[in-house]
């Protein structure tokens, strides 16, 4: 029987917890330094926008893992590989899926790499598995919260409330000419602004989750606490969102962003920013009641046409430097 534990390895520091995960892992490695609007930009994910038509807090956590987090993290030249695995009830083979994911977390944190997985915690958030015990049946890992979380028992791999048996290890990094990163992004960026349709029909994305979430504002099925917590996510993202086209548009030479298109960025993050200060996020265990609807309709109705602004000028912008 063997043990090891990477120590050093920080908890998940961003409200999006993948990308937390991501970084924690990429800092702990040092495969590569990345800034957290780089991080957050270039491969995608500060411009995901997903709502559930009554606001709760699934959102943020609702698309197609494997493959969005294999293609998010390849625009930034970091090579990875996923298990992903639904539990359903009755599966015959489960316990030998964990055997194989047990394995390959093993591998990696003997190669000193942290592993990310879903919900190592109690909180159904992305974490970190930082090390293993045989003896004890254990994974040390690293969450969303700021203090040290039970340990893992080995039978519990891939069973939690959401039950997915994520394990994705984050195998080695390239260089990518700067020009193309830029542009990936932004396609998929102006891509997922336009999606007519989502992973489910009780979900939108982009322009699409504005309309949603102000229709959800004036229904009996709205969540306060679902509402609350997305609005802390995607407050921070939007944030980052604005500091990386910000980036962008001084350090591309040939997409060429106009300083109104950064100015409504700015103002989007900062609209984001006072309806999570209106609407804070109190934790799992605690609810706010969101009791300025009609505000924050019309607020977010104002915010949608400056994003709708700042995306057909993102567009026009790749456009013009084919």
């Amino acid at each position: 029987m063997s043990s090891k534990v990477l120590e050093g390895v920080k908890r998940v520091g961003l409200w999006n917890s993948f990308m937390g995960s991501v970084k924690a892992v990429l800092e702990y490695t040092n495969m590569k330094n990345i800034e957290d609007c780089m991080l957050m930009g270039s491969t995608g994910m500060a411009f995901r926008f997903v709502m559930k038509n009554n606001c709760d807090a699934s959102g943020p956590t609702v698309y197609d893992w494997a493959s969005e987090h294999f293609t998010m993290l390849d625009r930034i030249g970091i090579f990875s590989e996923i298990t992903l695995l639904f539990r359903e009830q009755g599966m015959n083979t489960f316990k030998l899926a964990q055997v194989s994911a047990m394995e390959k977390i093993k591998k990696a944190i003997d190669n000193d790499i942290p592993v990310i997985i879903w919900a190592p915690s109690s909180v159904m958030e992305f974490g970190i598995i930082s090390g293993y015990d045989d003896e004890q049946r254990v994974f040390f890992v690293r969450d969303v919260g700021e203090d040290e979380p039970d340990p893992l028992l080995y039978d519990n791999l891939g069973i939690s409330m959401i039950p997915y048996l994520y394990v994705h290890v984050l195998e080695s990094c390239i260089d990518v000419a700067q020009e193309k990163m830029f542009r990936s992004s932004l396609v998929y960026g102006i891509k997922e602004w336009n999606k007519k349709f989502h992973v489910s029909s009780s979900y939108t994305c982009g322009n699409a989750a504005y309309q949603s979430t102000i229709d959800a504002l004036s229904s009996e099925r709205f969540n306060d606490f679902g509402f609350c917590y997305c609005m802390a996510v995607y407050a921070q993202s939007k944030e980052l969102l604005a500091e990386y086209i910000k980036e962008l548009s001084i350090r591309s030479k040939e997409i060429k962003i106009p300083s109104k298109t950064v100015e409504y960025c700015m103002d989007i993050s900062d609209g984001f920013r006072e309806i999570n200060m209106k609407t804070p996020f109190l934790g799992p265990k605690k609810v706010h009641k969101v009791d300025c609807k009609k505000e924050l309709a019309l607020y977010l109705k104002q915010l949608r046409e400056k994003e709708e602004y700042v995306m057909k000028s993102l567009e026009k912008a790749i456009g013009s430097a084919n």
